[in-house]
C-alpha cells in the first residue's frame, strides 16, 4: 500500500494496512467482479482484465484503474492478487459530460427530426385544405350557376312567347325544379353553417319512420323513374317509434335517397329498409350504385367532403 494509493482515501498507508481490501469499494454495481476477484483470487482466470471500479474516499468517491494480476507461491499456488491503481476520476467525468453533450446531441436531432416531420405534416394539411377550398368553390360556383342557367333559360323563353302552349306546363316545371335544386342547396349550405357554430335547432319528438320513409319515397320518385330505378321500402312490422326530429330526420333520409339515385346507373335499385334494433329502430338505405371506395369511407362525415375529383364534377353535389 503505497501513499498515492492512500492519499486517495486521505489517509495514511498504516490506516489502510490490515483492512479487508473490499472496505474500501462502494456499493456501485461496477464493483461486483472486484469484490470477487479480491475475495477468491484462486478461482479467477489468468490472464485478468483491466477493470475499472468505484472506491469510497474522505474526499468523496473516486474512480481506479486496475491491472490486476495473480501471486503464486512457490508451489504455483494462488496465495493473493496484486493490483496497480490510476487514478481515473478525471477521465469518467470527461467520458459521463462527453456523454451527456451526446445525448443532448440526439435529443436536439430528435426533436429537430420531430418538428421537421411536424411541419411538412402541417405544410401537407394547410396544401390538402387549399386544394379542398379552391375544389369546394369550383363545385359550388357549378352548383349555383347550373339551376340558375336552366331558370333564366325558360323564364326567357317563356316572357317572349317562344315556348308551344303545349309545352309550358313542362317549361314551367322545368323551372320549378331547379328552383327548389337552388333552395336545397342553399338551405344545406346554411344547415353546415348552423351545425358548425353549434345553432342548429333540434325539436324531439314522438316519430313514426313508416311515415318518415314514405314521404322521403315518394319525392324522390319521380327522379327515380326518370332513370329507371326501382325503389323498394321494407318494413318490418314490429317497428317502434323513436324519438326525434323529424324535419331532420326527412332531411337526411331524402338527401340520402338522392345521392343514392344520383350514383346509381339506370334499371338499378335502391331500397329502405326499416326494421327493429332491440328497443329502437334502425333504417338503411343500400344502392347498386358505384359505392364509396375505402379511403373514403372515414371522411365521408366531414364537411363537404367527396370522393374522386372527377366523379364529383360528373355527379355534382357539395359533398
Amino acid at each position: 500500500m503505497n501513499p498515492a494509493f492512500a492519499r486517495c482515501f486521505g489517509v495514511t498507508p498504516g490506516e489502510l494496512l490490515g483492512r479487508p481490501s473490499g472496505d474500501c469499494l462502494s456499493e456501485h454495481p461496477v464493483n461486483a467482479e472486484v469484490r470477487s476477484l479480491l475475495g477468491a483470487p484462486h478461482a479467477v482466470r489468468e490472464p485478468v482484465p483491466a477493470r475499472v471500479f468505484e472506491v469510497r474516499t474522505l474526499h468523496g468517491t473516486r474512480w481506479l484503474e486496475t491491472n490486476p494480476s495473480i501471486i503464486r507461491d512457490g508451489r504455483g499456488q494462488v496465495v493473493g492478487v496484486r493490483a496497480i491503481c490510476r487514478d481515473v476520476t478525471e477521465r469518467k467525468q470527461l467520458e459521463r459530460e462527453r456523454d451527456a453533450v451526446l445525448i443532448r446531441e440526439q435529443g436536439a436531432r430528435i426533436d429537430a427530426e420531430q418538428a421537421r416531420l411536424q411541419a411538412e405534416r402541417a405544410r401537407a394539411e394547410a396544401e390538402g385544405a387549399t386544394r379542398a377550398k379552391d375544389q369546394f368553390l369550383a363545385t359550388l360556383s357549378h352548383e349555383l350557376r347550373s339551376p340558375l342557367s336552366a331558370v333564366l333559360h325558360w323564364t326567357h323563353m317563356l316572357r317572349r312567347g317562344l315556348v308551344e302552349p303545349a309545352k309550358i306546363d313542362h317549361a314551367l316545371e322545368i323551372v320549378e325544379r331547379n328552383a327548389r335544386a337552388q333552395t336545397r342547396l342553399i338551405e344545406d349550405l346554411l344547415d353546415v353553417t348552423r351545425i358548425a357554430s353549434g345553432k342548429l335547432s333540434v325539436e324531439l319528438t314522438r316519430v313514426d319512420l313508416g311515415s318518415i320513409v314514405h314521404t322521403a319515397v315518394e319525392l324522390v320518385r319521380r327522379a327515380a323513374e326518370g332513370k329507371r330505378i326501382a325503389l323498394e321500402v321494407q318494413r318490418e312490422a314490429d317497428v317502434v317509434p323513436v324519438r326525434g326530429d323529424v324535419t331532420r330526420l326527412q332531411q337526411v333520409l331524402e338527401n340520402l335517397l338522392t345521392n343514392a339515385i344520383k350514383f346509381t346507373s339506370g334499371g338499378g335499385r335502391v331500397t329502405v329498409v326499416v326494421r327493429r334494433a332491440g328497443p329502437s329502430a334502425e333504417l338503411v338505405v343500400r344502392d347498386t350504385g358505384i359505392g364509396i371506395t375505402p379511403d373514403v369511407l372515414p371522411h365521408v362525415f366531414e364537411r363537404f367532403q367527396q370522393g374522386d375529383p372527377s366523379i364529383a364534377q360528373q355527379y355534382g353535389g357539395l359533398g
